[in-house]
């Protein structure tokens, strides 16, 4: 699951859980979900309702993309930290360790 959740606090304990539930029923890189919301309630402890509104947050802050599918139930992926953050932010370094001068 991402790992930036643990220090969101917008995210309430149900909406936690509810990622940690989605994320026993997903694929390695994020890319597909196979739970019901009914399993995915009670792995997470939650009736439906509260499900529905845990997604409906987790959607809203980015930890979760719903495709809607009339008809059928909503796929569901994780978006999942970049495990290679934005590195030009970082100062580059010479051999020695020591910060380079910039141009």
């Amino acid at each position: 699951i991402p790992a930036r959740a643990l220090h969101d606090d917008a995210l309430t304990p149900t909406d936690l859980r509810t990622l940690l539930a989605i994320g026993t029923f997903t694929s390695r890189d994020g890319s597909g979900v196979w739970a019901s919301n009914a399993t995915l309630a009670e792995v997470a402890g939650v009736d439906r309702r509260h499900l529905r509104r845990s997604l409906e947050a987790l959607e809203a802050r980015g930890y979760l993309r719903r495709q809607l599918r009339p008809g059928t139930t909503s796929l569901l992926a994780l978006v999942l930290d970049d495990p290679f953050p934005d590195t030009e932010a970082l100062p580059e370094t010479k051999a020695g360790g020591a910060e380079s001068a910039p141009p």
